[in-house]
């Protein structure tokens, strides 16, 4: 069993690692990208339910407070497979994309102690550089200074 998880485990890094190389990829491939992120996604997923037991954590994701982040991440990942694969288009192919790898970064972050207090203020010090960025386009200027 330890070393069928660590297979799962490091196939899901695997893809996960090959995200990472592939993000630029995503202006001219977005369905390689999308394809290889959702098998990473899945392998994580798998070693994640090797971990707890397939049953509890089946029950852990369709718990009361789990069960929005399964939807959101099942549907995101149908949705990206459904964007890239069948309908080929860019924009929503981007936009699965993006739902999948938000739900998946909380999801992971959820399990860390004080996880959820460090993705919040990440996110407040990206949205206050966002928010530097848009006052400094309307001025005219191209840095945030």
């Amino acid at each position: 069993m330890d070393v069928l998880l660590q297979l799962r485990a490091s196939r899901g890094w695997s893809y996960e690692s090959g995200f990472f190389f592939f993000l630029p990829m995503i202006v001219f491939a977005p369905q390689k990208f999308a394809l290889l992120f959702t098998l990473g996604s899945l392998c994580f997923m798998a070693s994640f339910s090797i971990l707890r037991g397939h049953i509890a954590f089946f029950r852990h994701l369709i718990s009361r407070s789990r069960i929005l982040f399964s939807t959101t991440y099942v549907l995101s990942m149908l949705g990206t497979l459904w964007a890239s694969l069948v309908y080929r288009s860019y924009v929503l192919t981007v936009v699965f994309s993006s739902v999948q790898v938000t739900a998946l970064v909380w999801f992971l972050v959820s399990y860390i102690p004080g996880g959820r207090r460090a993705l919040g203020f990440a996110w407040s010090i990206a949205w206050r550089f966002m928010r530097g960025c848009t006052k400094c386009v309307t001025k005219g200027s191209l840095l945030p200074l």
